[in-house]
């Protein structure tokens, strides 16, 4: 437990000075506010929440994963991963550890996005918020697998930025073709709870984002135990 929090406290003071990562962090809800008070969707069958829902999947989608996975390949260029794993910090600590940091962040702007919703349920906020928590988690570790693989901090930046346009990105052109939605269907960003709030709806959600996250874990502890020691 320890060994959690030096990791989150040192995560939280490097995440406090970055501008560039706190902006993310702070753009998609501050657009996704701007988008739905002043341009009127009216297209089609549009819900009024439109943009809110394309800005939260795009910030799970995109900005999760490109800032844990810079924040991890920082720690393997630095070499201060190979000195945790001699020391014997286990994966789920140190991801515990510094995706906590993110995760926490993640919190406050899904809030944001939660409030903003129009007409639905405190129970329905809860369920949307809780789905994309667990998006959140499913986006840290891709992004940790990302870090952990790329050599540098710059490549993580480039590869994470790719990964992180098509997991954001994938969802909001599936709305506009049912061959990409049919593809996107599987993986987590195409699952968040925004509209259907029955059981069965929510039920089938939650199985496939879950299920992300059991397999990027996996991957994650694997890739952790590889490469954890290679400069």
């Amino acid at each position: 437990m320890s060994s959690i929090l030096a990791i989150f406290i040192k995560q939280t003071q490097d995440t406090l000075k970055n501008m560039g990562v706190l902006v993310q962090f702070i753009v998609f809800p501050v657009m996704a506010f701007i988008m739905t008070r002043f341009v009127d969707v009216g297209v089609g069958d549009m819900s009024d929440a439109f943009f809110i829902i394309i800005f939260a999947s795009m910030f799970i989608g995109m900005t999760l994963i490109s800032s844990s996975a810079v924040a991890i390949a920082e720690d393997r260029e630095k070499k201060s991963l190979r000195f945790l794993m001699m020391a014997g910090v286990k994966s789920h600590h140190y991801l515990m550890g510094v995706g906590g940091v993110f995760l926490v962040f993640a919190l406050v702007v899904g809030s944001a996005f939660v409030v903003m919703m129009g007409e639905i349920s405190f129970i329905e906020r809860l369920i949307m918020l809780t789905s994309m928590m667990l998006g959140a988690i499913a986006s840290i570790l891709f992004g940790g697998i990302i870090g952990m693989i790329t050599k540098n901090e710059q490549s993580a930046v480039s590869l994470s930025t790719a990964a992180g346009m098509i997991m954001g990105f994938g969802p909001m052109i599936g709305m506009f073709n049912e061959n990409i939605e049919k593809i996107f269907s599987i993986f987590y960003t195409s699952n968040f709870i925004y509209a259907d709030f029955s059981t069965e709806g929510i039920i089938g959600h939650m199985i496939v984002i879950l299920g992300n996250i059991l397999v990027l874990a996996l991957l994650f502890g694997w890739v952790y135990k590889k490469r954890g020691l290679r400069t």
